[in-house]
This record gives C-alpha cells, structure tokens and sequence, in this order.
C-alpha cells in the first residue's frame, strides 16, 4: 500500500493483527494530508483502521482504489442483494476528503465526494505504441456499456448487442453490429473481464484468421479465464494488477502507480 507514494511495510504481532506506530504513521503526512493507494495488499478492515487513525488526528484522508469492492454486485433486482449500495454506506462513513476509483464498472452515485480514474485510456496507449494500431485494425467493444464509455477512442469499431438472462446471468443472444472485412487485427476494450464468457463469445465469432488483442482494466484471477490467456489466436491482453497481480500466457499486467 502506497501512502504519499511511499510504500508503507506493516509492522505485525504474532497474531498477525497490524502493530500501527504513532511515529511511523506521521512520517508519512505531508502537509497535513495522506494520499493512500490501497491494492488490495491488506483487508478492508485493515485500511479502515488506518483511515481512522489519520481522521482521528485531523489529519486530511485521499483514497484511491484501484478496484472498488462489490461493484459488480449493483443489479437492483429481487434475486440478489444490491451489495454495492451497503459497501458505499462503509466508505461514505469513513468521511474521506477524497475519492478515486480506478474504472469502476458500476455508477457512483452513492459515493461522497468521488471521481473516476482512467485505466483503459493508458492501457490503450501502451497496446496502441506497441503494435502500431492502423486503419486495417478494428475496435470491439464487447456491449452497448463498452461502446458508450470508450467509443470516443476509435471511429472504426464494431460493437456486440447481448442480453443475459436475470435468473442465471448467462448470455441469452449475442450480434455483432458492423462487420470485419479486410481487417487484420482487433483490439477488444471493456472495463473488467470476470468469466470471460463474453470474450470467448466474441471470439466464437471472429476468424480465425485475424489477430485479438484485449485492454481491459480489470481481469479477474479465476480458473475460466485460463482459456483466454492460452488462446493462441488472442496475442495479448492488456490489464492492471488491480485483481491479477502476476503475468502468464499472454497476459501483461501493468503497475496501477505507473497508469495513473
């Protein structure tokens, strides 16, 4: 976890519970404020504590998340629990100066004093230096969501309309709008790849004979989405290690520090 961007090494007690030090805390101040980079590297409860301790000292809190908990848990049904709404009631309690969120995937319209970051507009820099994106390559957005978040960042794309059904989540139907004529290479964008079912949909429906390459700002570690880091026809994906913190296959994970 990065305060005030230096790395902060808890100290802990052999119970494993975190043996916070009044001196080694305020070292990290800097002018009367910490800018804290949470990653996941400690508990939830574990960074509360923290946060309550700079708040009980007056001292100004910034949290950035390089991915908010539970935020895919936002569906307003009566099947599941709106989970996202109990975990910003948490954050909003903590009374936080400052909010970031690293390509949140859901609305944040219940946070308190919030803003985006960007992910995908760096991972897209990265991808579009290395292999030279041309006129002959083609943008994919994977739904509606994608399209209308990151379609200022290409004008020759195609997009998937997709419906899932309420009970299991699964995709129902599946089109492709536009089409890949003459076109050598796809770069596939969205905000987070959980199953990667979607993906995989989307590949079904490519040739085999033109290249994938995948940014996404977010790539869950599970054992489905082994299949995309094996699949010899997708190149690369780019993603941050907000949720995978180790490179395999073909997957290159970039530093959050270093993409915002």
């Amino acid at each position: 976890m990065l305060i005030n961007n230096i790395e902060y090494e808890i100290p802990r007690f052999s119970s494993g519970e975190m043996k916070l030090r009044h001196k080694e805390l305020q070292k990290l101040v800097k002018d009367n404020c910490v800018k804290i980079l949470y990653n996941g590297q400690i508990s939830f409860l574990e960074l509360m504590l923290i946060i309550e301790y700079y708040k009980s000292q007056n001292t100004r809190v910034e949290l950035t998340l390089s991915y908010l908990p539970y935020q895919r848990m936002d569906k307003n049904n009566e099947i599941e629990v709106t989970t996202i709404e109990l975990v910003a009631h948490i954050i909003n309690s903590l009374k936080l100066d400052k909010l970031f969120v690293c390509e949140p995937h859901c609305s944040l319209q219940n946070f308190n004093n919030v803003n985006k970051i960007s992910l995908i507009d760096s991972l897209f820099e990265k991808i579009k230096n290395d292999i030279n994106i041309t006129k002959s390559d083609k943008i994919c957005f994977p739904d509606m969501g994608a399209k209308n978040k990151y379609g200022n960042l290409a004008s020759n794309y195609i997009y998937f309309e997709k419906k899932r059904a309420l009970s299991t989540g699964l995709i129902d139907s599946f089109q492709m709008i536009g089409n890949l004529n003459d076109t050598k290479r796809v770069v596939i964008i969205d905000d987070i790849i959980s199953t990667g079912d979607t993906i995989q949909n989307i590949v079904d429906n490519i040739s085999k004979d033109i290249e994938i390459y995948i940014v996404c700002g977010h790539f869950e570690n599970n054992k489905y989405n082994l299949r995309l880091t094996q699949n010899p026809q997708i190149k690369a994906i780019y993603t941050s290690n907000s949720l995978n913190k180790k490179q395999f296959g073909n997957l290159k994970v970039f530093d959050i520090k270093d993409l915002i």
